[in-house]
């Protein structure tokens, strides 16, 4: 075994600080087991894209897989008129860009088509309650893009447009399906060929109606429309309608006998009613980012799912109104601290993976999470935000907006946001910053400036006054380190982070409000940045969890740091997996350390988890 004093005279050769204890490399190994719960489950419809929602038996509506967070879903949801539910059952391989529609003849949803490992030729049905897939004799080949409407005049299916998925030229046939077998009509004289068009059946006067999609051979946004009345397509002979934008959304209203358009994707058109005579604008704007609208028959209204965060709007006529709570939405890169003056832990920014960064400010309730803000800094991400106990509120700085800059704001929020115009750090994102509780000061170091150079320099902010405190040595310029103060020794710590050589670090430093000593420690973990790091009161420990390593893999470990055992690994049997850019922080009244969101290698998780119990970490 090394001997501590020599070690200690080599440390301090060296400028290292001996904070910590160094241990034998047995005391470092694997801690006792640790677990995670999860303290809510994802709320609301988890946000995609190129999904399908259409009616279903019983007053219903479903919606089936869908693009989101970088993978295919294969989840069934299902709307009652008031609130979404998830139903396990097996059904249809994980896909988006499927198509779906509801057969009221055989009262069932009818989903044919899509891509997910591969492009998919399949024919399914749900009655309900249950996925059957068909066994059709003959089938169209797998096509992208098409869209599948119902045909109340003949009792079938329509599919039309979309190109092939084989070699990319369009589709220029119609296809119907009767619930026993698929059969080529022809052209019949339809739409020019399109890719990604609405369609709906306007039961009040016969017809199946489509609208705009994409030309397949111009790239351009059409917005004419066409009515298929059971043997033949015609166009509607009046002007088109003023309105373009990827996949626009289509449903019939059967209490009002109006068909309503919308965008079903980052579209910031308006909303759109068609009387069977014209389209007309009734509305100047639409649920943003939403999925496809449909008519809900237990709502009584024409409804629209939003994506992020998760919320259903109703339409009646006259405005949208949102039906039920409003769902936080998965997040990545936003910033995450525990509000002392409230009792409940804050949530502000970050990213979804539809890259909608937010402005928003939340409030764990224990049950629930609300929204509290969505006034105040300008949306973004990787955001410094801790809480003040001398200001009783928090403070907010930098942060990565959507102009793909920096920002150097400061702002506090004690009940509502105040931007404090007072001179400051340089604008920056994906800094570490912390409270010092022992100097009264929020400290701030490093991050990535404007000009996406990473810096070292350190800033404490007292009061309404920022100073950039000059020290002799300390950690070299580095982005998404992480940082977190610890009343156990009464310094800010800081670890890890990403170099202007791109190099991934696994160094701990100290910081006593005037000094940064670099500490050695024994087992430390490996490097890593966009880890997230807390103090747990209850076990008395500094806890990272998660982060990017150098070949840009989440990692799936959690350590904890204290000054007596240094660094030790978390063994956890039942542990969160690949985690990166998520947030965490301790909750006094749960006894725990909250963690939210982040993603894996790719996808966007967004369920809150904390820890299993006190005696789950090491002590």
């Amino acid at each position: 075994m090394k001997n501590t004093s020599s070690w200690n005279t080599i440390a301090g050769l060296l400028g290292l600080s001996v904070g910590f204890a160094l241990v034998p490399a047995a005391l470092a190994q694997p801690c006792a087991p640790s677990g995670w719960t999860q303290t809510l489950a994802e709320a609301g419809v988890p946000a995609r894209s190129t999904t399908a929602i259409a009616q279903a038996a019983g007053n219903t509506l479903v919606l089936f897989g869908g693009y989101g967070s970088g993978t295919e879903y294969g989840d069934t949801w299902v709307f009652d008129g008031a609130a979404w539910s998830k139903r396990n059952v097996a059904g249809p391989s994980a896909r988006s860009q499927h198509v779906m529609t509801y057969d009221a003849s055989r009262q069932r949803t009818v989903l044919f088509g899509g891509q997910g490992f591969g492009e998919a030729t399949e024919t399914w049905e749900w009655d309900g309650a249950a996925w059957t897939q068909d066994s059709p004799a003959n089938s169209p080949p797998a096509i992208l893009g098409a869209a599948l409407g119902y045909d109340g005049v003949n009792g079938r299916v329509i599919l039309v447009g979309g190109t092939f998925a084989e070699n990319g030229q369009p589709n220029p046939d119609c296809w119907s399906f009767n619930g026993t077998t698929w059969t080529n009509l022809g052209s019949l004289n339809g739409p020019a060929l399109r890719s990604y068009a609405a369609t709906t059946y306007d039961s009040a006067r016969g017809r199946l109606v489509l609208f705009g999609g994409v030309s397949t051979s111009t790239f351009e946004d059409l917005s004419e429309t066409w009515e298929f009345d059971g043997t033949q397509w015609e166009p509607v002979a009046f002007g088109p309608v003023s309105f373009s934008g990827l996949r626009p959304s289509l449903a019939f209203d059967s209490v009002r006998a109006r068909l309503v358009l919308s965008g079903a994707f980052n579209n910031p058109s308006g909303t759109y009613e068609f009387d069977g005579l014209d389209w007309v604008e009734v509305a100047s704007t639409t649920p943003g980012a939403g999925l496809p609208v449909a008519y809900s028959a237990a709502a009584g209204h024409v409804v629209q799912l939003q994506a992020a965060p998760s919320q259903t709007w109703s339409w009646d006529g006259a405005a949208w109104t949102r039906l039920g709570p409003i769902s936080i939405p998965a997040l990545n890169g936003h910033s995450l601290t525990y509000n002392a003056a409230t009792g409940k832990a804050m949530l502000f920014g970050g990213t979804t993976f539809l890259g909608n960064t937010s402005g928003d400010l939340w409030s764990f309730e224990g049950t629930h999470w609300a929204l509290v803000s969505s006034d105040g800094p300008s949306p973004r991400d990787r955001a410094g935000l801790v809480y003040d106990s001398q200001r009783g509120g928090l403070v907010l700085f930098g942060g990565y907006d959507n102009n793909f800059g920096g920002q150097g704001d400061t702002w506090t929020w004690t009940g509502a946001w105040t931007q404090l115009d007072i001179p400051g750090p340089p604008g920056r994102s994906g800094g570490a910053m912390a409270y010092d509780a022992a100097r009264n000061q929020t400290v701030l170091f490093g991050g990535l400036d404007a000009d996406f150079n990473r810096i070292g320099d350190t800033w404490v902010l007292q009061g309404s006054t920022w100073s950039q405190v000059a020290t002799a040595t300390g950690p070299a310029g580095r982005d998404r380190a992480s940082m977190a103060y610890d009343p156990s020794r009464g310094k800010v710590v800081l670890f890890g982070g990403r170099d202007e050589n791109f190099s991934i670090g696994n160094d701990t430093w100290e910081f006593d409000g005037t000094t940064w000593n670099q500490v050695a420690s024994a087992g430390r973990p490996p490097a890593r940045y966009a880890a997230s790091l807390s103090y747990d009161a209850s076990v008395g420990k500094l806890v990272l969890i998660g982060g990017l390593d150098e070949n840009f893999v989440s990692l799936d470990d959690a350590w904890v740091l204290d000054q007596v055992n240094g660094w030790q690994r978390i063994v956890s049997p039942n542990g969160l997996g690949p985690r990166t850019d998520h947030a965490a922080t301790y909750v006094p009244s749960l006894g725990r350390t909250l963690l939210y969101g982040g993603a894996t290698t790719t996808p966007t998780p967004g369920a809150t988890r904390g820890s299993l119990r006190r005696v789950s970490w090491p002590t």
